[in-house]
C-alpha cells in the first residue's frame, strides 16, 4: 500500500525541495503539498495521511505566525491522526518544546539543516 505523506509550507520552492528529499527516501509514497490550511484541511479530510511535515509558519507576512502548530493541534483533534507522525520544519526555535511535549511530533529541524538529517528523520 502506497503511503501518504503531507507537506504543509508557505514556500512553494522550499514545500518542492522537501518533496524531492522525502522521494529520495522513498519513491514509493504519493507525497501531497498545501500551501495553506484551508488545502491542509482539504487533504486531511479526503485522503488518509501516514506524515506530515508542517512548517510552523504559513504566513511570513504576518510576524508571530504560529499557524502550522495550530493545524498540528487540529490534527491531534482527529481520531485518527492522533499518532501519525508530525515532522516540524521551521526557521523558528521558540515552539520547540511544545510540538514535542504537547504534540508528540517524531522531529524538529531548524532552518537550514542538512537533508541528510531531514531525511534520516523521515526513514
Amino acid at each position: 500500500m502506497i503511503k501518504n505523506v503531507l507537506i504543509v509550507n508557505g514556500n512553494r520552492e522550499y514545500a518542492k525541495e522537501l518533496k524531492k528529499s522525502v522521494l529520495e527516501v522513498n519513491s514509493y509514497v504519493e507525497v501531497l503539498m498545501a500551501y495553506d490550511m484551508n488545502k491542509a484541511s482539504e487533504y486531511l479530510l479526503s485522503r488518509t495521511i501516514d506524515l506530515f511535515i508542517l512548517d510552523t509558519v504559513l504566513h511570513f507576512d504576518n510576524p508571530g505566525d504560529i499557524s502550522g502548530i495550530h493545524l498540528a493541534e487540529q490534527i491531534r483533534q482527529i481520531t485518527k491522526y492522533i499518532l501519525t507522525p508530525i515532522i516540524f520544519v521551521t526557521a523558528k526555535e521558540d515552539p520547540e518544546l511544545y510540538a514535542f511535549e504537547e504534540l508528540n511530533c517524531i522531529g524538529y529541524l531548524v532552518k537550514p539543516f542538512a537533508k541528510e538529517r531531514f531525511q534520516e528523520i523521515v526513514k
